[in-house]
């Protein structure tokens, strides 16, 4: 079993781990459970500061949303191994012409 997802490398002197679990939290659906692992929404951290920045933030969520959006349904887990899709998906979306 697998789960699609998005390797982001960021520059954290131009953007930090708090505002981009911020752009995350805020641009998808993080209430809603998904029954498929290959669609869910998942957050992998790397080390002990990321995971406690991300347990930061659902506890804000959950403390100040109401109803289903005080739900988090992402999985949380550690990084171990990310396999890179084939070529054809990378930089999927610059390749589209619409």
């Amino acid at each position: 079993k697998y789960t699609e997802a998005v390797q982001i490398k960021y520059d954290p002197s131009i953007l930090t781990y708090e505002q981009l679990l911020n752009e995350f939290f805020e641009e998808h659906s993080y209430y809603n459970k998904i029954r498929s692992t290959q669609y869910k929404s998942g957050c992998w951290y790397v080390n002990d500061e990321q995971k406690q920045a991300i347990d930061k933030k659902v506890a804000q969520i959950k403390a100040t949303k109401k109803g289903i959006y005080a739900n988090v349904a992402t999985t949380i887990e550690p990084l171990n191994t990310f396999y890179k899709a084939e070529e054809y998906h990378q930089q999927y979306y610059s390749k589209m012409k619409y």
